[in-house]
């Protein structure tokens, strides 16, 4: 093992260096954490949900944090005119303007999606069904 980092690194040996090193340092393992902060979460979400939708991979092109008069949705495709809005628990105390929100941008002939943080965490596929079939639905009208 070579040491020069906080991290220690499982190296092969050199030739002629024994496999047992002095004072050698134990691998760094970290434990996974099987739930994430309430201030990681939404970015979490944001990534595994950008993931999916960036490079035109649903078909339409969708861009992160493109603002529509005074508000940023999370993303957004202007030529499907489709926005996802990705929400956390503080939307619970936020209600009244979030259906202010959702007014202003259909008023600008925007389809509007929320998807609660937990189910970006727990269910990504249903939430891209989602997408998927609003997308779908949207195409035949046109």
């Amino acid at each position: 093992m070579r040491v020069g980092h906080k991290c220690a690194r499982q190296t092969h040996p050199r030739q002629g260096e024994s496999t047992q090193a002095k004072n050698a340092v134990p691998l760094f393992v970290p434990k996974l954490k099987l739930s994430f902060p309430p201030f990681q979460t939404a970015g979490f979400c944001r990534l595994q949900i950008w993931a999916r939708l960036r490079n035109d991979q649903l078909g339409v092109t969708f861009r992160c944090r493109l603002a529509i008069g005074s508000y940023i949705p999370d993303f957004c495709s202007p030529k499907a005119k489709l926005i996802i809005e990705l929400d956390g628990s503080q939307h619970l105390e936020q209600e009244e303007y979030d259906k202010e929100r959702t007014k202003y941008l259909e008023s600008q002939s925007y389809k509007v999606l929320r998807f609660w943080n937990n189910d970006v965490l727990n269910d990504i596929e249903d939430v891209i069904l989602a997408i998927t079939q609003a997308l779908e639905v949207d195409s035949n009208n046109s």
